[in-house]
Order: structure tokens, then sequence, then C-alpha cells
């Protein structure tokens, strides 16, 4: 996290219950994979201001990484691309990126939990929360960027980790984790806290232990630069929000509205939330059922948002789009993003439709009211969001992946690429896009994120599986 905000969780979730359909994803994309291979052999070419792509190295002996956990910067500047190499392996590899820019070999962070999320804080301190090898128990583990996570601490014998964040107040960094402690069928929010200069404390009942989907449910947590925090979770198909202040104190919960339904044997779901310095925030969530077997949507996608102005209470939630039951997309990959700047403008960006295509829309949040979406995507070829990602005087950048085909198109065919439009702090809008990837490299995954130090922008990818790239580009403004 930076100056503000902003914490994305979708596929996360997603995997957690999931493993499985991530194995038969990685068959269906192996000839890709081999093609990107050849690829890598020659020189790609972005659009300017966009540096040409380079290959995230990897230390000599370790296997490749598939999986991209995190990847973000204290606010010293100093960054971090964490991966997995499978879902079913607790093995976790970390490439740090110095104050310059410069990627070093990624290396093995642990072999001893499931990283789930990773946050960074100080100068180059991070911490991870995950799984234990046995799948079954909450750990965290600390360390410095460029080495290995410590040894791990089980904070919760049984439950699932949901979410991680860290605010930008230097050395004196407030932590925050979100759980899920499991007792049957039931599980009950719990809320973890580091406090500057101490260690995590107790687990923190949040609410009543209630009813989730079958895999685990969104949940999100964002920390503001004050230590404030904002929790988001599911209760009986229902999201639901609370703050809790640097000083301990609870807020009262916040009813967001529906986000599962239960009759619905698989849905996609996506949230995601962002808490500024006066604890004005923003909560934006997708739901769709989808069958993960078959890629096929079973309903419409609808997609909401609520935000809170200065002191923490939220208004009434809005309706951002719903689509009707289209094609066969990939819609798995595609969530939502949230941004609040330092003077409280709220931001959403998502994945809607406009006829026969996927686009990707933005809009801010006005005294909570959604203004008039911009689509930055062109409604030519199907796109996906991949992230919002905020930089320190308030600029953003917003990016996704374009060209998806349809998913009963044979393996291989897509070759969806990486582009990227940018929003000066003062702009109404999102500039043109710009092309991060050329036509030929098929991008699977990928994450961005603004260096707060430098104002960098960074954008780091995989096409297929395994093989991670990067580029940069100069501050969005001067």
């Amino acid at each position: 996290m930076q100056v503000f905000g902003q914490m994305n969780v979708q596929s996360r979730n997603l995997a957690a219950g999931r493993r499985f359909i991530s194995s038969v994803r990685t068959i269906r994309l192996s000839l890709a994979t081999a093609l990107a291979v050849l690829m890598l052999t020659s020189p790609a070419r972005a659009d300017a201001p966009w540096s040409p792509p380079a290959a995230v190295p990897v230390a000599p002996g370790l296997p490749a990484p598939d999986r991209l956990v995190h990847f973000g910067f204290a606010p010293d500047g100093i960054g971090l691309i964490a991966s997995e190499r499978s879902l079913h392996e607790p093995r976790a590899f970390g490439a740090s990126i110095s104050a310059s820019g410069a990627v070093a070999p990624a290396g093995q962070l642990t072999g001893d939990m499931h990283v789930e999320d990773i946050a960074l804080y100080g100068r180059d301190r991070m911490v991870a929360a995950g799984a234990g090898a046995a799948g079954r128990s909450v750990r965290i583990a600390g360390g410095v960027v460029g080495g290995s996570l410590g040894r791990p601490r089980t904070v919760l014998r049984r439950g699932i980790a949901i979410a991680l964040d860290a605010n930008a107040a230097g050395a004196a960094a407030m932590l925050a984790t979100a759980f899920l402690n499991e007792r049957g069928s039931r599980r009950t929010p719990v809320l973890v806290v580091r406090r500057p200069g101490g260690g995590f404390g107790r687990p923190v009942r949040l609410d009543r232990a209630g009813r989730v989907s079958w895999c685990c449910g969104p949940g999100a947590v964002s920390v503001n630069r004050r230590g404030d925090v904002l929790a988001v979770w599911t209760r009986n198909g229902r999201a639901i929000a609370r703050i809790r202040t640097a000083s301990g104190r609870l807020g009262p919960r916040h009813d967001l509205g529906l986000l599962q339904r239960f009759r619905d044997d698989e849905q996609f779901e996506s949230l995601s939330v962002a808490l500024g310095d006066r604890r004005n925030a923003v909560v934006a969530f997708a739901r769709q059922a989808y069958d993960f077997i078959g890629y096929t949507p079973l309903g419409p996608l609808t997609v909401r948002a609520a935000s809170a102005g200065a002191g923490g209470r939220f208004g009434r939630t809005r309706l951002l789009e719903r689509t009707a039951v289209g094609g066969r997309y990939d819609l798995v990959s595609a969530g939502v993003g949230t941004a609040v700047a330092p003077g409280g403008r709220a931001t959403v960006a998502w994945t809607g439709r406009e006829g026969e295509q996927l686009v990707v829309r933005a809009t801010d949040l006005v005294n909570g009211r959604p203004g008039r979406p911009q689509t930055v995507s062109p409604p030519t070829a199907h796109s996906v969001l991949t992230e919002l990602a905020a930089g320190p005087r308030g600029e953003l950048v917003l990016g996704w992946r374009s060209g998806l085909s349809d998913l009963d198109a044979p393996a291989g065919s897509s070759r969806p690429r990486l582009f990227v439009s940018p929003r000066p702090a003062a702009a109404s809008a999102f500039t043109a896009a710009e092309a991060v990837t050329e036509p030929s490299l098929a991008v699977e995954a990928a994450g961005l994120a603004v260096n707060p130090a430098s104002r960098q922008v960074m954008a780091v990818w995989t096409p297929g599986s395994g093989l991670f790239q990067y580029a940069t580009r100069p501050p969005v403004e001067p």
C-alpha cells in the first residue's frame, strides 16, 4: 500500500478452494507456454514510453514459478515480485527490486507454508500470510526483502488467510491480517494487527460465525497512514464492512448488500477496498454464477460499489453494471479495483460489457454516487481488468488484458496483450491506452504498481506458466 490504500481480492480466494482448476488450465496452456519460451530469444517491443519487456531472472537451481502472489513496493521504493511454484506445493519465491529499479534473481522465500499474500513496510521489510503445509492452519512469517522469510508463526490452528495489508508509515508500520476462523461449516472473520515496533496481537473477532460460499468467500483489508484498518468480508451471503481505529476501537458493522447466492453451485466473486487517511473509503464487489469446469457463465455479472465519507460511515450501495449472460468468456481473472486519493477522491474500475464485447470501465464516486463511467478499453476486442494502481500524488494507472478469445477456441489461440492507461491526479479521465506487450505474446496474469519513491510505473506478467517478465515507464506526472 502507498499513500492511499488499495486491496484487491479476486483469483486468490478462488485458488484457495479450486486449486485443481489451475492445474487443468496449466495443461491447456502448455502449447502457448512453449511458444512463449521461443519468443523470449528475440527482443519484444512495447509502445513508448514503456521499456522493452525483460525476463525476471531466477537463481540457479530453482524452478520457474507458476503463480504471481504479490507485486508491490515499500514506502522507500524497495519492491518485491513474489510467486509460488505450485498451488499444491508449500514453496514461495521472491525477486527483489532495488530503489533504482534493478530486479534481482528470484530466490526461495519459504518452503514451510502456502503464501496467500505479502505486504511490504518500513524500508525493506516484508510479512507473509498463508496456510501451513497441510493447508489447515493460518501462519504469519516476516523477513527482509532480498532474503527469506523467517520461521512461520501459527495464528489459527484451523482457518483460511484471506487478506493482508500494511500502511506506508515507514518503520512505524501498522500491519493487519484478516482471517476466517473455521469451525465446521461456519466461519468467523477475525483481524490480527501488528502495532509499530511490536508483534502481532491476538485475533480479534469482527462478527458472529456465518455461512460462506463452498470455497471461502472473498475478503479484503486496507490500512491507512494513521493506522486505521478497514476489513470487508462476507457473512450469510452479504458483504460486511467494519473499521478498526488506530487506537483499537471497533466501529459498527456496515451491511453493504448481497454478494453470494448459495443456490449457485459455483460463482465468480471479486472484492476490492481502499481506505483514505480520514477514514473515507470505497468498497467494490462483483459476482456471477459460473461453471468453472466448463468456463461458462450461468447468470448475469453484477458490479456494485459503496463509499464512506470522512469518519467511515458508508452510504447506499450503488449498482454500477449488470450484464446479461454472454458467451464463454474468461471472467476468472476479471475483477474490480478501487483507490482513494489523498484529497478523498474515490475511484472504481471493473470489467463490464458493451454489446458482445467485455470492456474495462472506471468512474469516480462523489458523495456516494457514481459518475458517468468511462469505457477505457476499446470495444473492439474482449478486455478484462488486471489492476488499478495508485501513486503517491493521486495519479492512477489502469491495466487490462485485451484480445481474449472465447474459451471454446483451441488452446493457445488467444493472445491477450497487456495495456495500461494513466490518469494524472487532476485529470477527469484516463488517457489513451499504452501497449506494454507485443501482439505475439500471450499475457495470462499481470500485476501493476507505482513506486512511491520514484513514482515510476512497473508492470509484471507471465505469458503462460512460469515465465515472468516486466517493463517500466516514467512517472505519470513530471
